[in-house]
């Protein structure tokens, strides 16, 4: 089953190597979509986020592909591995409940495991992650960190909430950009070294911005349909 709300984009592919027809399913900016598979995995997907999945599953692996974020509640099956392909990363589960963050224009990549268990590829080796981990992959340097985490927070964007963990302002600015469609442009003489970290209600766009002034003294304007 299929859920689908209206403006969300859907397509069906058709590989002729495997003769398998794909299904790409796109959560625009700022919306969010929940997605069941064919095998009973539920898959919710943060605003601007693809996904690309078969009609039916076939062979010895469930085999997807996802480009942006999006938690995954995978339905168990021992005899037949769930595989995420995102980017340039592999990520293996059997029956598990995790969160994978994977923008391909972040600098990170974040995979943060609630239940279960998940073996992440990286280059030649196979990182095993145990409920309450997360990895945190930086993407320009591959420098990975392993961290206990509260996995709540990191789940936070399922309730139209926005969490920050020491976050630069750079991919803050991305996450607002995505979340509310619209432009947010750092003047180019903007010098902010500082991290930001917090918990916000996203009621509007400008709500947390204010937020975002009253703890950090940064200053904002609108102009038109950006900031």
């Amino acid at each position: 089953m299929l859920a689908l709300v209206l403006g969300f984009s859907l397509s069906l592919l058709v590989s002729e190597e495997e003769e398998v027809r794909l299904v790409s399913f796109t959560a625009p900016v700022g919306q969010k979509a929940e997605v069941s598979l064919p095998d009973g995995t539920k898959v919710w997907l943060n605003s601007g986020t693809r996904l690309r999945y078969p009609v039916k599953f076939t062979g010895d692996v469930r085999f997807v592909e996802l480009s942006g974020e999006a938690y995954f509640d995978v339905a168990k099956n021992k005899d037949c591995p769930f595989i995420i392909q995102s980017q340039d990363y592999k990520i293996r589960v059997l029956g598990t409940t995790f969160n994978l963050n994977n923008y391909e224009d972040s600098e990170e990549l974040q995979l943060t495991l609630c239940t279960g268990k998940v073996l992440m590829n990286f280059g030649e080796e196979q990182l095993k992650l145990t409920p309450g981990e997360q990895l945190v992959l930086d993407k320009t340097n591959m420098h990975l960190e392993r961290e206990h985490v509260n996995t709540q927070n990191y789940m936070l964007w399922m309730q139209n909430k926005l969490y920050f963990n020491r976050t630069p302002i750079q991919e803050v600015t991305r996450r607002l950009e995505r979340v509310y469609n619209y432009t947010i442009q750092l003047d180019s003489s903007f010098v902010f070294n500082n991290f930001l970290s917090g918990t916000h209600d996203n009621r509007s766009l400008e709500a947390v911005l204010e937020s975002i002034r009253l703890a950090t003294g940064i200053k904002y304007r609108k102009e038109n349909n950006s900031y």
